[in-house]
């Protein structure tokens, strides 16, 4: 298991630090989405941002590949089933 942080923004309050324990990064995600609720999150793997997510594209991941060089290009890197989310890459 590695640790992982989500940090949840709702709309109105403070944010939100939690803790996550997943096997991978994929779970991670999963299990981010599923404590987000309707905030903007950030999934953090120690000091990198992994992803993220706005609550007014809710199920829409942005994934970051952890190289700022990469950021200039966009792409998809993996879309999942009908109601799993799409995950949108950059890098």
């Amino acid at each position: 298991m590695a640790r992982f942080t989500l940090i949840i923004k709702p709309s109105v309050g403070a944010a939100e630090r939690v803790e996550l324990d997943a096997g991978d990064r994929d779970q991670a995600l999963y299990l981010a989405e599923a404590r987000g609720g309707d905030a903007d999150i950030e999934l953090w793997d120690g000091r990198t941002l992994l992803a993220e997510m706005s609550e007014s594209t809710p199920h829409l991941w942005i994934v970051h590949s952890g190289d700022a060089a990469s950021r200039i290009d966009a792409g998809i890197e993996r879309t999942g089933p009908s109601g799993h989310g799409i995950v949108a890459g950059i890098g």
